[in-house]
């Protein structure tokens, strides 16, 4: 009997807190004496992205064009209310001459958010007004089903012992739920 193993591919990592942001009043990495204090997975690091889309004709000159999109969940990382680098009540390790602290057990990017869904489509229709100018009408509806993705949209706060007792959960804010808007367009 064999057994097989889950192989895990981290597209990308990289060693900046900042996302590479560029800053004249001070070093971007966390711990300027160990670079690879930051490292972690990218603040982008889609692991499965799904995009499917297709323009069907439908009858009298409609045009149908779905998009439906699948993307893994982000990477966000931890935070404590205890980062104050070389104070008393920093996390264990946390040196004073650090920019920023993690909080124990978490390293960046540690933590994976939700995966979201999406589902927008086009209803067009084109009339010709002459033999070169054209109108098209269409109809555009976005997030169709209404899903509350939340993708990194979490408590990160770890510490219990301020109040943070919701480490983990969702919090209120999502993406834009369904939206329809009317639009033509003037082909001269």
């Amino acid at each position: 009997m064999t057994s097989k193993g889950v192989h895990h591919v981290e597209l990308s990592n990289d060693n900046s807190y900042s996302n590479f942001a560029i800053s004249a009043h001070s070093a971007q990495a966390s711990n300027p004496f160990n670079l690879t204090y930051d490292y972690g997975p990218s603040n982008i690091d889609i692991l499965h992205n799904l995009v499917v889309n297709g323009n069907v004709p439908l009858y009298f000159g409609v045009e149908l064009s779905p998009i439906f999109t699948f993307s893994s969940g982000l990477p966000y990382t931890a935070t404590t209310s205890l980062q104050t680098p070389g104070s008393a009540s920093a996390p264990a390790g946390c040196q004073a001459y650090f920019n920023q602290c993690y909080p124990a057990g978490y390293s960046r990017d540690s933590l994976r958010g939700n995966s979201t869904f999406g589902l927008n489509a086009r209803l067009s229709k084109t009339v010709k007004l002459r033999e070169k100018i054209s109108l098209m009408v269409l109809i555009e509806a976005f997030n169709i089903p209404s899903w509350r993705n939340r993708g990194t949209n979490f408590f990160t706060n770890v510490d219990v012992k301020t109040g943070a007792t919701a480490f983990g959960l969702p919090t209120n804010t999502s993406n834009t739920l369904r939206q329809v808007q009317l639009g033509a367009r003037l082909n001269v």
